[in-house]
C-alpha cells in the first residue's frame, strides 16, 4: 500500500471529522488503488464507517475505480458491513476520459435521494448502468441523479476534495 493512499485515508478521516452530522446529501469517493489488499479494503471500509454519521437520511454514495476486483472486493465487504449496493456503473470517468472504471452505488437509507428523469436518454429511454461515451462519465450522471439541488456534495480520495 502506498504512502499517499494511506495519507489520502488519514486526509479523508480527518475531512469527515470536521464535517457536522447528517449534513452530506452525496459522496463521491475516488480511491487510487491498483490492488485491494486486506489493507486497503480495511481502510476504505473504515472510511465508509466513519460517513454513517454525516449522511443525511436520504444520502447516496459512488465508490469509483479503475479496477474492477478491486472494486469488487470492497463492495463485498460493505455490503457485509450493512450498507446497500444499488447498482454497479461501468463507463468513462468523465465526458472527455477515455479511461473506464466502475463505480459502485450505495447508500444506507432504503429511503433516498433518486431522480432518473434528469439522466434518462432521449426518448423516455432508462439510463441503464453502462454509460456510453459522450454521453456523460459516470461520477457526473451519479452527482446528477442523486444530489438534491441544494444538496451536499463530499469528495473524498481526490487531488483537491471538495465539500459543497
Amino acid at each position: 500500500m502506498s504512502d499517499d493512499f494511506r495519507r489520502s485515508v488519514t486526509d479523508a478521516l480527518a475531512r469527515i471529522a470536521g464535517i457536522a452530522g447528517q449534513a452530506v446529501d452525496c459522496v463521491v469517493a475516488r480511491p487510487d488503488v491498483a490492488t485491494a489488499s486486506a489493507d486497503v479494503v480495511a481502510d476504505i471500509c473504515r472510511v465508509w464507517a466513519a460517513l454513517r454519521r454525516v449522511l443525511a437520511p436520504p444520502a447516496s454514495t459512488l465508490l469509483v475505480f479503475e479496477s474492477a476486483l478491486a472494486g469488487w472486493k470492497v463492495a463485498y465487504v460493505l455490503k457485509k458491513q450493512g450498507w446497500t449496493l444499488r447498482n454497479a456503473l461501468v463507463g468513462p470517468l468523465a465526458v472527455d476520459s477515455s479511461m473506464n472504471a466502475i463505480g459502485f452505488f450505495f447508500v444506507s437509507n432504503h429511503r433516498y435521494h433518486f431522480d432518473a428523469d434528469v439522466i434518462r436518454l432521449r426518448y423516455g429511454k432508462n439510463p441503464g448502468d453502462v454509460v456510453l461515451p459522450g454521453v456523460g462519465g459516470i461520477v457526473e450522471r451519479f452527482i446528477t441523479a442523486t444530489c438534491p439541488i441544494d444538496g451536499r456534495l463530499l469528495e473524498l480520495f481526490v487531488h483537491e476534495p471538495s465539500f459543497a
